[in-house]
């Protein structure tokens, strides 16, 4: 029988992190889209690759 992965919490925050990021700035600041469309896909990579590591670890 397959055991239940259970989900952790950066399944949940990396979407979060991504949507308020880029959201947020663009309201707060009024800067080009491109640039706050760049550093809200930069935390959500660097939030994503924290999640990828912590899942590696797990498994070993």
């Amino acid at each position: 029988m397959k055991r239940y992965r259970r989900e952790t919490f950066w399944h949940f925050i990396n979407p979060v992190c991504l949507a308020v990021g880029i959201i947020g700035f663009l309201l707060y600041f009024e800067v080009s889209y491109l640039e706050i469309g760049i550093a809200g896909l930069g935390a959500w990579g660097v939030s994503g690759g924290m999640g990828l590591n912590i899942e590696k670890e797990d498994k070993d």
